[in-house]
């Protein structure tokens, strides 16, 4: 019995750690012209951790009230993008 439970104990330990990948870096973003097609290419350049605004080249609109709102409104009904990067 006490064997079993330093096996656990072993076992519970290895599956609680957890590998840490840095996503910090640049990225490189686009803006889409629709909503239902990604962009076919990914011109502008955005240092991570950041915002889109600081994109370069800028992005048109990129801080606009429009944007953002429709960004949550998206959220809001569960429409915003599900897949990984392609």
């Amino acid at each position: 019995m006490v064997l079993s439970l330093a096996a656990f104990a072993c076992a519970a330990q290895t599956c609680a750690e957890r590998l840490t990948v840095s996503l910090d870096g640049e990225w490189r973003i686009a803006d889409r012209m629709a909503e239902d097609t990604p962009p076919r290419t990914f011109a502008q350049r955005v240092p991570v951790p950041g915002l889109a605004n600081l994109a370069q080249p800028g992005l048109e609109k990129v801080d606009s009230f429009y944007a953002c709102e429709r960004l949550a409104h998206r959220i809001r009904a569960k429409l915003a993008p599900t897949g990984g990067r392609r």
